[in-house]
């Protein structure tokens, strides 16, 4: 338990630092003022409420800003958010939720809006709780408008589309290389929007200005891996009629030698902060433990038990990476340990004739790390207790260990 304790700290205390990250960008407070400052780039999973920035990098004093104090910010090339006061329909696409009305159900709120779309038309967007919505206007100084969609219960198993922002747009972005097939059965979705609303600036001889996600597309490492695992085992019996009364044995904890490989691939979103990552290697461990047997006359003798454990880990794993500057960052892993053995096998110096098959189950991974350039890598990890006599019906065991790995990417 204390070793999960501290694994567990270490992690949040980790995480927690490393989000701490303010990057280049600027804000336009309500006077109209620019002022060039750093943001906290706290990756937001929706549109935020409130941001906070520093003038400089030496500057003691975060600042605070909402929609009240501040009407547009951006962070690098990539991230421009606009105070407006809109619109904004709160009805919900789960079955569960969904209403039986057609129209949508509007809220009138003052929020920040994410820039798609920078020309003659402006496209927006908005994500919520169970609530993604698209804005739309022709230019800085017309009105911003919502892009409906929405769906409706017709009855309790069917359901109807409202789906009037297709409309809207046929009538609005009026150009001699649009016609309404662009516009029938369009996808209410970032990619098929982005793409008609720059085809409607280019038609209209405007150069629009796309602010797309960084790093959109996803990639594969692999890696090199080695280090040392520390384990442990317990074995625990339970007394069947008839037979001997056997009580657990504890195992010494030995330290191993592992080595293996890693394929991960870097999701292509979120700013590649995401990856998914399998990691076969083998591992080994030889101890003996010595277990008390009771028979029925009272006398008491020792029974040493030897495993011999050999096996192929391969966790099936998820990681998310926490930038410290543009060469170094934190790291986290969670995820299932899926075991392959090998030849391993109990023996029994008091009952040699008593058969032990090695049977492992899965077992939860948790993991922290450091990576130096995406080229190499220190993890601390903590494997989770794991059955390896899954089979047996009146023995179990708890294995578990504590690895320091290192990691050398070579492609």
């Amino acid at each position: 338990m204390k070793i999960k304790l501290f694994f567990i700290n270490v992690l949040f205390i980790s995480i927690v630092n490393a989000q701490v990250k303010f990057e280049p960008g600027y804000i336009i407070d309500n006077n109209g003022n620019r002022v060039d400052c750093l943001i906290k780039n706290s990756e937001w999973l929706g549109n935020p409420e409130e941001i906070f920035y520093k003038i400089s990098e030496d500057a003691s004093e975060t600042i605070r800003a909402t929609t009240g104090t501040i009407k547009e910010f951006g962070i690098g090339y990539n991230l421009v958010f606009k105070r407006f006061t809109v619109d904004l329909d709160m009805s919900s696409n789960s079955m569960v939720y969904m209403s039986n009305k057609k129209e949508p159900e509007f809220e009138t709120r003052t929020i920040f809006l994410r820039q798609l779309v920078k020309g003659g038309a402006n496209l927006y967007y908005y994500e919520g709780k169970n609530v993604n919505r698209f804005f739309y206007d022709l230019g800085e100084l017309t009105e911003i408008k919502p892009l409906v969609y929405k769906k409706y219960k017709i009855d309790q198993s069917n359901v109807a589309v409202n789906a009037e922002f297709r409309s809207a747009l046929y009538y609005d972005l009026k150009c001699d290389d649009l016609t309404s097939s662009d516009t029938r059965g369009l996808s209410y979705d970032k990619k098929n929007l982005i793409d008609l609303f720059k085809k409607y600036n280019e038609c209209k001889k405007i150069s629009p200005i796309i602010y797309a996600d960084e790093k959109g597309k996803g990639y594969f490492n692999f890696k090199i891996k080695a280090g040392f695992t520390s384990f442990k085992n317990e074995l625990k019996f339970e007394a069947r009629p008839g037979q001997s009364d056997l009580i657990s044995a504890d195992f010494p904890e030995q330290v191993s030698f592992r080595i293996g490989g890693e394929v991960e691939y870097v999701l292509p979103f979120n700013r590649n902060k995401w990856s998914l990552f399998v990691e076969p290697s083998y591992q080994s461990y030889e101890a003996t433990g010595v277990n008390q047997n009771s028979s029925s006359g009272g006398v008491v003798t020792n029974n040493e038990v030897t495993l011999k454990y050999n096996y192929i880990e391969m966790p099936i794993a998820l990681r998310h990476y926490f930038f410290l500057d543009n060469k170094s960052r934190l790291f986290g892993n969670v995820g299932i340990a899926v075991v392959i053995d090998l030849d391993s096998d109990f023996s029994f110096s008091q009952t040699p004739d008593l058969e032990l098959n090695v049977k492992s189950t899965s077992n939860l991974l948790l993991g922290f790390g450091y990576d130096y350039n995406n080229k190499v890598s220190l993890e601390f990890r903590y494997s989770a207790p794991r059955n390896i006599n899954k089979e047996s019906g009146f023995i179990t065991s708890s294995y578990s260990g504590v690895s320091f790995i290192v990691g050398y990417t070579i492609l």
